[in-house]
């Protein structure tokens, strides 16, 4: 399955975002404190703050999170050569998590397909959580969206489930990744690309 033909297909097929992109995700009440922490900050720091990456860096600086360097930033490089690349690692309420973002050009992959998006600046922020339970976060991420994930495909050793859409301002790319052999660890990411 082409990754980049998936991607770029979902996201002509929906021709606009959820009336309200930001909204509450909701969780049965038996979901466990690792899912709803993550879940909670994903949508607080990558979902409702994409494209300003300076939010992020923000919220790093006051919040003390541990900024990471060399060999473990470049753990989270994008394909395409990044403008900007920082990361963070922090615990809260026990748990571990990473936060990292990335300014990224937009690449042929996504232009030759959506070509209004050619000469864009992606914008992007991932979560990774120490373990969270994958049907709830799936079905969390629909509830925030507004549908059910639009693709789903493997890349090396991960599943991945996707949304994507589009508006007069930007075109935006959510993700849920997880093991494909299975295990409560994940990353979440959410793109946006304002259109030039």
């Amino acid at each position: 399955m082409n990754i980049a033909r998936s991607i770029a297909t979902a996201a002509v097929a929906l021709m606009s975002m959820a009336g309200s992109v930001i909204a509450a995700p909701v969780l049965a009440d038996n979901v466990d404190t690792a899912t709803q922490r993550a879940l909670s900050l994903f949508k607080q720091t990558c979902y409702e703050t994409m494209p300003d990456v300076g939010a992020v860096e923000r919220a790093a600086e006051i919040n003390g999170w541990e900024e990471l360097t060399g060999a473990q930033l470049a753990a989270f490089k994008p394909n395409a050569e990044p403008k900007t690349l920082r990361a963070w690692r922090f615990k809260d309420e026990g748990l571990s998590f990473a936060v990292s973002i990335a300014v990224t050009p937009v690449d042929a992959t996504i232009t030759d397909l959506l070509p209004e998006l050619t000469g864009g600046t992606a914008y992007s922020c991932s979560v990774l959580p120490q373990r969270v339970d994958h049907a709830a976060t799936t079905g969390a991420l629909a509830e925030l969206v507004g549908r059910p994930f639009q693709a789903e495909f493997e890349t090396g050793p991960l599943k991945a489930r996707m949304w994507a859409g589009s508006n007069d301002q930007f075109a935006a790319f959510l993700y849920h990744y997880r093991p494909a052999a299975g295990g409560r660890s994940g990353l979440l990411n959410f793109t946006a690309i304002p259109k030039p």
